[in-house]
């Protein structure tokens, strides 16, 4: 099992599958070089936290499914640059609160799965 996201060289991967691993952590630059990335799923792993901007280069990112991670916080600039994003899975995660701001600029968004949380 991995236990952090490997370096891809790929500019043109559409779709990253890495779900049933042990990540604890999206680092910020995890994502370089994959601006045509329109699918990233890393469900059911061990994520604990995600760096600011760690989405900042995936313009073209549509579907993000981060379900049954341990988030308990999202920073207010997670979503900066994602402009096309439609579809947030952040289901069975700790997540207790959101900033209004959060979502601001996710116009596209179409489905946002927030059950199984701790918000308040």
């Amino acid at each position: 099992k991995l236990s952090q996201i490997p370096i891809f060289n790929r500019l043109f991967i559409r779709e990253i599958t890495l779900d049933n691993n042990n990540i604890n952590r999206i680092q910020f630059n995890s994502f370089d070089d994959l601006r045509n990335l329109a699918a990233l799923s890393i469900s059911n792993n061990n994520i604990k936290y995600i760096d600011s901007n760690s989405f900042l280069d995936l313009r073209w990112l549509r579907k993000l499914d981060l379900s049954l991670n341990y988030l308990n916080y999202l920073n207010q600039s997670l979503f900066s640059g994602t402009f096309e994003l439609m579809f947030l899975n952040f289901s069975g995660n700790k997540l207790e609160y959101l900033s209004k701001f959060l979502f601001e600029e996710l116009f596209k968004l179409v489905t946002l799965d927030l059950s199984n949380n701790s918000l308040k």
